[in-house]
């Protein structure tokens, strides 16, 4: 059975609701008494407790604003919150520099959530097989926030914007995703390939005759082109049910977007 330290020799580290469900130790208790070791920082001491640094969004030390390299000494009180919603990656918070535009890297086991997140319209990068070492060298020079459920890769130091998502499931995944980066609304579903995350164009349905089904020729009108895969898209089934997928997302889709 674990024991705390001593008043004396601890650290108090108050978290709030969010974080407290991270803890390794008594997750979901909100208070935790730390023995901290000479010269450790207060990042440190929080990932030890199993948070990622990506997961942090404001530190207090006696009711001052306090930065990653913070080391409290015993018997002093440290409160570690999470981020307030939605974030913003283009403006710096203190703890991350800012990056020039949204864009995403999936690690592997959340490739579930690569296809919806294209869908959104948003450049979003998953590379098969790549090992935490080269997604977190990625993620750090191509500015890229990574989504991803695997704690220890988010600890790594070249890691600044990411998202430890908590559901097992995509379209969970995808709400998280959604309600922590503001993704309510979208003007259209189409307009990035599902597969090769390049953007589509519209094509004339007379230049793509030959390529469709007796079907799809009879009832659809506008396509848009994958320039690299030459994938086609129109409001099939599978658009009706992946615009289905994303309103319980809870993302508003302009009405006769493609």
């Amino acid at each position: 059975m674990f024991m705390e330290p001593p008043e004396s020799e601890s650290v108090v580290l108050l978290f709030d609701d969010d974080l407290a469900g991270l803890l390794r130790r008594s997750p979901g208790r909100s208070t935790v008494r730390y023995r901290p070791r000479e010269g450790q920082s207060i990042k440190d001491m929080v990932e030890s407790l199993g948070i990622p640094h990506t997961e942090v969004g404001r530190i207090t030390a006696n009711g001052r604003d306090a930065g990653f390299s913070l080391q409290p000494a015993p018997g002093r009180q440290v409160r570690v919150l999470g981020h307030d919603l939605p974030l913003d990656v283009t403006r710096s918070d203190g703890f991350r520099e800012a990056y020039p535009r949204l864009r995403f890297l999936v690690d592997d086991n959340a490739a579930g959530v690569v296809m919806l997140l294209r869908a959104l319209g948003i450049d979003t990068r998953w590379d098969r097989g790549t090992d935490d070492a080269e997604l977190a060298a990625i993620s750090s020079d191509e500015q890229r926030v990574l989504l991803t459920r695997d704690r220890g890769l988010l600890m790594r130091s070249k890691v600044q914007h990411g998202r430890l998502l908590r559901s097992q499931r995509p379209d969970g995944q995808l709400a998280e995703v959604v309600r922590a980066y503001g993704l309510q609304q979208t003007n259209g579903i189409m307009g990035r390939c599902l597969r090769c995350n390049v953007m589509t164009h519209y094509v004339e349905k007379s230049d793509v005759l030959h390529l469709l089904e007796p079907k799809t020729k009879k009832y659809y009108n506008e396509f848009r082109h994958c320039p690299q895969c030459g994938g086609l898209f129109w409001k099939g089934t599978h658009y009706m049910h992946l615009i289905n997928r994303l309103k319980n997302a809870g993302v508003e889709i302009a009405a006769g977007s493609l």
